[in-house]
């Protein structure tokens, strides 16, 4: 039942507009990804600053099912709070312009939130998107997964510091932001992340920052991927590589999947796609490193199809 309740006060409401929530590790072609969505008609999209990469690494470790909940129902307010201002604040609508998401005439039009979608994207939902799928059952998730090996290797080198020794085994620095951490436990002085299972801290201590990187991105395709258990048709998955060769093609599909049209801002923003950084760590990585990702997550690698 809906009640008659002014747009401000009126949260409950978010799961009739979508929402869509755009999963992938970071490096993974995300932000490219979103960046195009943005210029989509009538879709609103927001990145990570609304529900920060802790909250979701809170929400996946979270066995407390009502405190889950209720941390769930504080991410619905924020991001109520922001579409419905997106669609009514004449300066958010301004900023929407001169980034070219919208026009002239639906900047000048008169604002409502009838036919239109909320979008999401943060990378470390992969960790909480189970959880997502089961509180908004409207929602859809576009989930694009980059080959790992060249994951951590993009990661290794745009974030030196993150799961490195030095941050595992200092307190403070592991609980900063940029660890990318989450909660830890301790074990034996280093700090050990939430989503390294039980028994296997050891293992996962010896491994270089590249192998680490590798098993970050195992758990979070891994987590990710569990939106098909949920509900298979709301969960579309694409491979990077794929996206970047043929964008055009990839996007068509994706637009299908969420039941919305192309226009010429996104095919515009779909030109710069760039395949450059394809196999980037065979050049990158020596062979003891990517015999390492083999070890640590060579089964999903090859389900996924990235093989030698």
């Amino acid at each position: 039942m809906s009640l008659l309740l002014p747009l401000e006060d009126s949260p409950y409401r978010l799961d009739e507009f979508g929402p869509i929530f755009i999963l992938g590790c970071p490096r993974s072609g995300t932000t490219f990804l979103s960046k195009c969505l943005a210029a989509v008609d009538g879709l609103e999209e927001f990145v990570g600053v609304l529900a920060p990469p802790r909250i979701m690494h809170l929400i996946g470790s979270c066995e407390d099912k009502p405190y889950q909940k209720e941390l769930m129902n504080c991410i619905r307010d924020v991001f109520w709070q922001s579409f419905w201002r997106r669609r009514y604040y004449r300066h958010e609508r301004l900023l929407q312009l001169l980034q070219k998401n919208i026009s002239i005439a639906q900047f000048m039009a008169a604002p409502s939130i009838d036919g239109t979608k909320f979008c999401y994207k943060e990378p470390f939902l992969c960790f909480a998107a189970e959880e997502f799928a089961n509180y908004f059952p409207n929602a859809r998730f576009i989930h694009i997964i980059r080959d790992g090996r060249d994951n951590a290797d993009s990661l290794e080198r745009t974030y030196p510091d993150a799961l490195s020794d030095e941050v595992l085994s200092d307190g403070f620095l592991a609980g900063n932001k940029n660890s990318e951490i989450g909660m830890y436990r301790e074990n034996n002085g280093v700090c050990v992340p939430w989503w390294v299972a039980k028994g296997s801290e050891a293992e996962f201590i010896e491994l270089p920052q590249y192998g680490k990187f590798i098993w970050m991105w195992k758990e979070m395709v891994g987590r990710a991927r569990n939106v098909k258990a949920v509900d298979k048709s709301r969960y579309f998955e694409i491979r990077y590589e794929d996206f970047v060769k043929d964008p055009m093609e990839w996007a068509g599909r994706i637009l299908n999947f969420l039941d919305v049209p192309m226009n010429e801002r996104v095919r515009k923003k779909l030109k710069s796609a760039f395949a450059s950084s394809i196999g980037i760590s065979l050049n990158n990585q020596k062979e003891l490193q990517r015999g390492i990702a083999q070890k640590v997550a060579g089964e999903l690698l090859a389900e996924l199809g990235y093989t030698e």
